[in-house]
């Protein structure tokens, strides 16, 4: 039996828990807030986003070695992510192997890589921050076991990447022996990365300075707002919106999970959950308008040296 309408179900209760969110938080407030940031500190959120992006961008560039320029990584990462912003249901974040196979004729199997590393060095890090914070004391101590446990289950997941017998039982998944040949790629290039500690080391690192843009960012933005709310709670409010990307559930750009997740972890840090609400959403306005501002220009980018390349092979 064909299940080719649960996206739709997902879209549907994704846009019905967004447009519930906003009455909870009220559409006034949200405008208000998101009205709030001055020039000077608009300015400073944008170098924090341009932060995010490259460091992004740079991991990427890492990852992919001699076979991308940082100059690309920068393009294709920035217009990945304005696609994964924009897009709902989650579905921008698969965005990336298509588009560097399209724009920059890269081998899918390799973007496939690309992409699932840095999906894995996201929680990683993100694992790696959560419990260094929470042993410093800036996050709950309660944090601290599932923090650890996460980086713990994930490095394990990850010496088994380089094994073949998993990747042999999901070849035999696969629809086809291209598929099988692809999937055999990404578990060599997944081998050879185990297989290089200075590499390792370097994405990591660029990975958890990617988590201290993102807070930084958050931080400028909410301080514009004048909402009061301590560095404490915008670290474990940044926390909570990453558990709620996680559920299939987003609207039109994404509009949703994010916004219950942030409010429901500022309600455990004393912040009334109408008032979370409502910066959570204009804080995602701002990030998508970032997003629009310099991921519309790299996707303008890659997709003009598409047509470049297509008209000089007429």
């Amino acid at each position: 039996m064909t299940r080719s309408w649960l996206p739709g179900v997902f879209l549907a209760l994704g846009t019905g828990l967004a447009m519930l969110l906003i009455l909870k938080a009220q559409p006034a407030m949200i405008v208000e807030l998101f009205r709030r940031p001055s020039g000077p500190i608009l300015a400073l959120a944008a170098l924090c986003h341009v932060a995010i992006l490259v460091t992004r961008a740079y991991r990427l560039f890492l990852l992919a070695g001699s076979t991308l320029s940082f100059f690309h990584a920068i393009l294709l990462h920035t217009a990945a992510q304005t696609v994964a912003a924009v897009l709902p249901w989650r579905l921008g974040e698969l965005a990336l192997p298509p588009l560097a196979r399209w724009t920059l004729r890269t081998q899918l199997s390799r973007a496939a890589f690309w992409w699932l590393a840095g999906r894995f060095f996201d929680l990683w890090s993100l694992g790696v921050v959560a419990a260094l914070l929470a042993l410093g004391g800036w996050l709950p101590r309660g944090l601290l076991g599932p923090a650890a446990a996460l980086v713990v289950v994930l490095s394990l997941a990850a010496s088994l990447s380089a094994r073949r017998r998993p990747w042999k039982w999901l070849a035999r998944l696969a629809p086809s022996r291209r598929w099988v040949k692809g999937l055999l790629r990404v578990r060599r290039l997944l081998a050879q990365l185990c297989r290089r500690p200075a590499q390792l080391l370097a994405v990591g690192t660029v990975s958890c300075l990617m988590w201290a843009a993102i807070v930084a960012f958050s931080t400028v933005v909410i301080a514009g707002m004048e909402v009061g709310l301590t560095l404490r709670q915008i670290f474990i409010g940044v926390l909570g919106a990453t558990v709620g990307a996680a559920l299939p559930l987003a609207g039109p750009g994404n509009l949703g999970p994010l916004e219950a997740g942030f409010a429901g972890a500022l309600a455990l840090a004393g912040v009334p959950p109408g008032q979370a609400l409502a910066v959570g959403f204009a804080l995602h306005l701002w990030t998508l308008t970032f997003h629009l501002a310099v991921g519309s220009p790299c996707l303008y980018l890659l997709l003009s040296g598409t047509r470049s390349k297509e008209e000089g092979y007429t």
